[in-house]
């Protein structure tokens, strides 16, 4: 039932003075209250002569312990990462206590980024080429990046990164099978390649279980997957590839080259900036799937229709939501 506002209690108070006959069934008819709301304002204005609320009963609103709450926002600003739990113990209160204390103030907790570290060569070398890169971008018009990479992917998709769990009863054993997960130390593997771009599109893929030289990387990877890729667009597009060895070969570049592929040189082209390419979060979307719905894959046939499987899961719509961002980083970086 929503709150009945000051000026609708007077009104009914009003009428209920005035109109001597009037029934409390009838007052709320009139101004869609309940009756049983009706009668608590009249009977809480004949004993109290108040029309507003009276305090209930319960936890009252502010700190219990004015003291307290400033020395708890005091520890949290001087260290940011402090455990909730751990600072719960310190200080003798719970965490439940911590959490209305931050929520009074206006602190809210926030996950930490994990970005790659660089030397500072590369910190410098980022700068300059970010800057080159932003520039480009804008007076080419680009409206769509390419971009590709490999990933390694374990025939077993349980040993894959990320959190898994299980749940039984308390007191009661768990199987071994369910409670851990065998990792094998050199486990079966193979390398995917794929690219993604802005419109939201996937490449075909390229598996092998070995690795990609320069001349696999052209024939394999430009010839037959991203070059036809490319050429389906049809507004300005260019193709950022990493800064592998292989991608920067002189004979990758004449292929591009000859085929009419603008592509970001190598001195445009950040070193070790994971950040700034939002393949590698696609790569983990992928490897989820891959986690949650499908059993070890059997050889390198079976491993790519898994992973043709649990990609088609990723819709064009979340590879340009992955994408949209890449120029907006790549500015953020250019005024850092």
């Amino acid at each position: 039932m929503p709150r009945i506002s000051l000026n609708v209690r007077k009104q009914i108070l009003y009428t209920y003075f005035t109109e001597k006959d009037i029934s409390f069934r009838q007052l709320a008819k009139r101004f869609k209250v309940s009756d049983k709301s009706v009668k608590n304002i009249v009977a809480r204005y004949g004993e109290h002569c108040v029309l507003s609320d009276l305090p209930k009963s319960g936890r009252k609103k502010g700190a219990r312990d004015p003291k307290l709450e400033r020395r708890l926002v005091e520890l949290i600003m001087r260290n940011p990462t402090t455990s909730i739990r751990d600072l719960a113990s310190k200080r003798k209160t719970t965490v439940g206590m911590i959490e209305r204390v931050k929520r009074r103030n206006n602190l809210k907790t926030y996950k930490n980024q994990k970005v790659a570290k660089k030397t500072e060569k590369q910190i410098k070398s980022v700068k300059t080429r970010v800057r080159k890169l932003y520039r480009r971008l804008n007076e080419e018009n680009i409206a769509c990046v390419i971009m590709d990479d490999e990933t390694y992917v374990k025939f077993d998709f349980s040993t894959l990164p990320g959190p898994q769990y299980y749940t039984k009863r308390k007191g009661t054993n768990a199987k071994d099978s369910i409670r851990t997960i065998k990792v094998e130390k050199f486990g079966e593997k193979a390398l995917i390649w794929q690219a993604i771009c802005s419109c939201g599109l996937k490449t075909p893929i390229f598996v092998t279980k070995g690795t990609i030289n320069a001349e696999i990387y052209q024939e394999e990877c430009l010839k037959k997957r991203l070059i036809p890729f490319y050429k389906r667009h049809k507004v300005p597009t260019i193709f950022w590839p990493d800064l592998a060895s292989a991608h920067y070969a002189k004979s990758t570049l004449k292929l591009l080259k000859d085929n009419g592929i603008k592509f970001v040189e190598k001195e445009e082209n950040p070193p070790n900036a994971p950040e700034l390419r939002p393949i590698e979060r696609y790569w983990a979307l992928t490897k989820r799937n891959l986690r949650k719905n499908s059993k070890p894959a059997k050889n390198t046939e079976d491993l790519k229709k898994k992973w043709l499987a649990a990609s088609s899961a990723i819709s064009n719509k979340v590879v340009q939501n992955l994408m949209r961002g890449v120029k907006r980083k790549i500015r953020q970086k250019y005024h850092t």
